[in-house]
């Protein structure tokens, strides 16, 4: 779980079509970042945007694309993203680009404890 306290955010650039080994690169960057035992990751897919070739790329909900950008968004250590980053090198020639952002992160309550402190003790009647 992540702690209250600096933190930083990686975010990964990649285009939904690129797979290595038969998977999408966003599939395998999240599985690894799993694996490393990293907080969380995402992936977010653009319905609108551009990037280095300059082409426009616009979906619409109803019918995504498979050349449309998206990003996988991986909160932790900065530390530990640095180095997970470093393991990422034989994705990113592939389809991508990353960028490291330095936050304040702030702690919620894990899912048990939200249940234990929602549970209610029957009254009696």
């Amino acid at each position: 779980m992540l702690q209250s306290g600096p933190a930083a955010r990686l975010t990964i650039y990649v285009a939904i079509h690129a797979l290595k080994r038969h998977m999408p690169v966003y599939a395998e960057i999240v599985h690894r970042a799993h694996q490393e035992g990293l907080p969380g990751a995402s992936v977010f897919y653009g319905l609108l945007g551009y990037g280095a070739a300059m082409r426009i790329h616009e979906d619409r909900p109803s019918r995504l694309s498979a050349d449309g950008p998206c990003t996988v968004v991986i909160i932790g250590d900065e530390q530990r993203l640095r180095a997970f980053l470093t393991g990422l090198e034989d994705l990113l020639p592939l389809s991508g680009i990353a960028s490291l952002t330095g936050l304040r992160s702030t702690a919620r309550q894990g899912a048990d404890e939200v249940h234990q402190n929602n549970t209610r003790s029957p009254q009696a009647s």
